[in-house]
Protein backbone atom coordinates (compact mmCIF):
# COMPACT_ATOMS: atom_id res chain seq x y z
CA UNK A 1 0.00 0.00 0.00
CA UNK A 2 1.17 3.32 -0.89
CA UNK A 3 1.98 5.96 2.15
CA UNK A 4 0.01 9.43 1.67
CA UNK A 5 2.37 12.30 2.06
CA UNK A 6 0.59 13.95 5.15
CA UNK A 7 -1.36 17.64 4.18
CA UNK A 8 -0.16 20.37 5.06
CA UNK A 9 -2.22 22.44 7.53
CA UNK A 10 -4.21 25.48 6.89
CA UNK A 11 -1.72 27.76 9.26
CA UNK A 12 1.52 26.91 7.60
CA UNK A 13 -0.49 27.93 4.03
CA UNK A 14 -1.57 30.88 5.97
CA UNK A 15 1.39 31.90 7.16
CA UNK A 16 3.24 31.53 3.21
CA UNK A 17 1.29 33.42 2.09
CA UNK A 18 1.37 36.35 4.70
CA UNK A 19 4.97 36.00 4.42
CA UNK A 20 4.68 36.84 0.67
CA UNK A 21 2.16 39.52 1.22
CA UNK A 22 4.91 41.29 3.24
CA UNK A 23 7.53 41.08 0.75
CA UNK A 24 5.44 42.68 -1.88
CA UNK A 25 4.56 45.17 0.46
CA UNK A 26 8.34 45.36 1.09
CA UNK A 27 9.68 45.52 -2.44
CA UNK A 28 6.60 48.20 -3.33
CA UNK A 29 7.85 50.17 0.41
CA UNK A 30 11.49 49.89 -1.61
CA UNK A 31 10.22 51.51 -4.86
CA UNK A 32 8.71 54.47 -2.70
CA UNK A 33 12.25 54.88 -0.90
CA UNK A 34 13.69 55.24 -4.35
CA UNK A 35 11.34 57.31 -5.87
CA UNK A 36 11.08 59.72 -3.74
CA UNK A 37 14.76 61.60 -4.26
CA UNK A 38 14.94 60.10 -7.69
CA UNK A 39 11.62 62.46 -8.18
CA UNK A 40 13.32 64.98 -6.11
CA UNK A 41 16.46 65.00 -8.59
CA UNK A 42 14.89 64.48 -11.97
CA UNK A 43 11.03 65.54 -11.07
CA UNK A 44 11.45 69.01 -12.82
CA UNK A 45 12.15 68.39 -16.26
CA UNK A 46 9.41 65.30 -15.42
CA UNK A 47 6.68 68.26 -14.68
CA UNK A 48 7.85 70.16 -17.80
CA UNK A 49 6.96 67.22 -19.92
CA UNK A 50 3.72 66.27 -18.17
CA UNK A 51 2.43 69.49 -18.33
CA UNK A 52 3.15 70.22 -22.00
CA UNK A 53 1.64 67.07 -23.02
CA UNK A 54 -1.60 67.43 -20.88
CA UNK A 55 -3.46 70.56 -20.47
CA UNK A 56 -4.13 72.09 -17.03
CA UNK A 57 -8.07 71.09 -16.67
CA UNK A 58 -6.77 67.55 -17.55
CA UNK A 59 -3.98 67.48 -14.56
CA UNK A 60 -6.60 68.81 -12.50
CA UNK A 61 -9.37 65.71 -12.86
CA UNK A 62 -7.04 63.05 -13.61
CA UNK A 63 -5.30 63.19 -10.33
CA UNK A 64 -8.73 62.64 -8.20
CA UNK A 65 -9.68 60.74 -10.51
CA UNK A 66 -6.26 58.30 -9.74
CA UNK A 67 -6.76 59.12 -6.10
CA UNK A 68 -10.80 57.50 -6.11
CA UNK A 69 -9.67 54.73 -8.41
CA UNK A 70 -6.74 53.52 -6.30
CA UNK A 71 -8.83 54.27 -2.86
CA UNK A 72 -12.04 52.04 -4.75
CA UNK A 73 -9.49 49.07 -5.62
CA UNK A 74 -8.40 49.41 -1.71
CA UNK A 75 -11.49 49.00 -0.05
CA UNK A 76 -12.60 46.23 -2.79
CA UNK A 77 -10.00 44.29 -1.85
CA UNK A 78 -10.48 45.14 2.25
CA UNK A 79 -13.75 43.21 1.68
CA UNK A 80 -15.33 45.89 3.15
CA UNK A 81 -19.02 44.17 3.15
CA UNK A 82 -17.54 42.67 6.20
CA UNK A 83 -16.55 45.90 8.17
CA UNK A 84 -18.92 48.17 9.52
CA UNK A 85 -20.32 51.46 8.42
CA UNK A 86 -18.66 53.41 10.98
CA UNK A 87 -15.00 52.35 9.74
CA UNK A 88 -16.15 52.64 5.73
CA UNK A 89 -17.22 56.40 6.11
CA UNK A 90 -14.03 56.77 8.32
CA UNK A 91 -11.81 55.72 5.37
CA UNK A 92 -14.12 57.72 2.91
CA UNK A 93 -13.13 60.73 4.94
CA UNK A 94 -9.17 59.59 4.73
CA UNK A 95 -9.58 58.95 0.92
CA UNK A 96 -11.27 62.91 0.39
CA UNK A 97 -8.87 64.13 2.41
CA UNK A 98 -6.45 62.99 0.20
CA UNK A 99 -8.79 64.65 -2.42
CA UNK A 100 -8.83 68.31 -0.93
CA UNK A 101 -4.97 68.18 -0.05
CA UNK A 102 -4.44 67.91 -4.13
CA UNK A 103 -6.97 70.04 -4.76
CA UNK A 104 -5.01 72.83 -2.87
CA UNK A 105 -1.72 72.43 -4.26
CA UNK A 106 -0.96 72.88 -8.39
CA UNK A 107 -0.93 69.80 -10.47
CA UNK A 108 2.29 69.59 -10.74
CA UNK A 109 3.15 69.00 -7.29
CA UNK A 110 0.31 66.73 -6.65
CA UNK A 111 2.58 63.60 -6.81
CA UNK A 112 3.70 64.71 -3.35
CA UNK A 113 0.38 63.30 -2.19
CA UNK A 114 0.02 60.49 -3.68
CA UNK A 115 3.34 59.38 -3.38
CA UNK A 116 3.88 59.86 0.17
CA UNK A 117 0.54 58.97 1.09
CA UNK A 118 1.60 55.16 -0.26
CA UNK A 119 4.81 55.66 1.60
CA UNK A 120 2.79 56.48 4.71
CA UNK A 121 0.67 53.50 4.11
CA UNK A 122 3.23 50.86 3.11
CA UNK A 123 5.47 52.15 6.18
CA UNK A 124 2.34 51.27 8.67
CA UNK A 125 2.11 48.14 6.98
CA UNK A 126 5.41 46.92 7.45
CA UNK A 127 6.58 48.83 10.58
CA UNK A 128 3.68 49.70 12.75
CA UNK A 129 2.58 53.51 13.58
CA UNK A 130 5.44 54.88 15.69
CA UNK A 131 8.17 53.92 13.47
CA UNK A 132 6.21 54.85 10.20
CA UNK A 133 5.43 58.03 11.47
CA UNK A 134 9.24 58.78 12.39
CA UNK A 135 10.77 57.18 8.92
CA UNK A 136 8.09 59.15 7.00
CA UNK A 137 8.47 62.73 8.47
CA UNK A 138 12.35 61.82 8.45
CA UNK A 139 12.03 61.18 4.79
CA UNK A 140 10.06 64.39 4.21
CA UNK A 141 12.61 66.45 5.45
CA UNK A 142 15.31 64.82 3.74
CA UNK A 143 13.52 65.01 0.72
CA UNK A 144 13.68 68.50 1.01
CA UNK A 145 16.94 68.92 2.46
CA UNK A 146 18.15 67.30 -0.85
CA UNK A 147 16.36 69.53 -3.08
CA UNK A 148 17.76 72.60 -1.49
CA UNK A 149 21.22 71.63 -2.68
CA UNK A 150 20.09 71.20 -5.97
CA UNK A 151 20.30 73.56 -8.47
CA UNK A 152 16.79 73.58 -10.03
CA UNK A 153 15.19 72.79 -6.99
CA UNK A 154 13.77 74.72 -3.90
CA UNK A 155 13.51 73.23 -0.59
CA UNK A 156 10.00 74.37 0.62
CA UNK A 157 8.59 74.03 4.02
CA UNK A 158 5.58 74.14 2.51
CA UNK A 159 6.56 70.47 0.65
CA UNK A 160 7.58 68.90 3.73
CA UNK A 161 3.82 69.42 5.27
CA UNK A 162 2.56 68.15 2.60
CA UNK A 163 4.25 65.46 2.49
CA UNK A 164 3.92 64.66 5.83
CA UNK A 165 0.29 65.08 6.14
CA UNK A 166 -0.07 62.96 3.23
CA UNK A 167 2.15 60.60 5.31
CA UNK A 168 -0.01 60.95 8.28
CA UNK A 169 -3.00 59.97 6.23
CA UNK A 170 -1.74 57.10 4.46
CA UNK A 171 -0.89 56.08 7.80
CA UNK A 172 -3.86 56.48 9.04
CA UNK A 173 -5.71 54.67 6.15
CA UNK A 174 -3.68 51.59 6.96
CA UNK A 175 -4.79 51.56 10.50
CA UNK A 176 -7.99 51.91 9.81
CA UNK A 177 -7.81 48.78 6.80
CA UNK A 178 -6.10 47.17 9.75
CA UNK A 179 -9.01 47.72 11.99
CA UNK A 180 -11.37 45.65 9.89
CA UNK A 181 -8.83 42.67 9.13
CA UNK A 182 -8.65 39.37 11.43
CA UNK A 183 -4.94 39.90 12.30
CA UNK A 184 -4.09 43.58 14.15
CA UNK A 185 -0.98 42.59 15.26
CA UNK A 186 1.09 46.00 14.73
CA UNK A 187 -0.17 49.01 17.07
CA UNK A 188 -1.75 51.79 15.35
CA UNK A 189 -2.77 54.25 18.09
CA UNK A 190 -2.42 57.03 15.69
Amino acid sequence: MREQLPKMPDDNVSVALKQKQKTGLFLTWILCCLAIPLLSINGRPLQILVCSILSPFLLSVLFPAVVIIIFLVLVCLQKTLNASIKLLQKKLLIGAGFIVISMLLPPVERVHVLLFGLFGFLSQRLFGTKVALIICLTVSGLDELLQYFLPDRVGDLRDVLTNAVSSILGIKLSCLFMDDSPDTSRSHGL
